[in-house]
């Protein structure tokens, strides 16, 4: 993927963006960073937070556990898993899955 500038400088891409195709800006875009006032640090914060705040990325750092390990099951939920099928498996079979 390197060189593409170079390529498209010297002809050998057609329709590059910023070289023999200009560039058009979105009329509304999701993001909008001055990236002439912040460092790139400051870029990539925003941008990170912003992702995280839209649900874009989330923190696997975080310990999330689904609610059916520590809620009490109700009675209509303890009726609907005493009659789930099941069958007998060994060990070797649940470490072979």
């Amino acid at each position: 993927m390197k060189g593409l500038y170079k390529k498209a400088r010297a002809g050998e891409i057609k329709n590059f963006t910023g070289i023999s195709d200009p560039y058009e800006a979105p009329e509304n875009p999701d993001l909008d960073i001055n990236t002439g006032n912040l460092t790139l640090e400051q870029s990539v914060d925003y941008v990170l937070k912003r992702m995280f705040d839209d649900g874009v990325l989330v923190d696997n750092h975080q310990v999330r556990i689904t609610p059916a390990l520590y809620e009490t099951p109700t009675e209509e939920q303890v009726h609907e898993y005493n009659n789930l099928p099941s069958i007998d498996i060994n060990v070797e079979q649940a470490e072979y899955i």
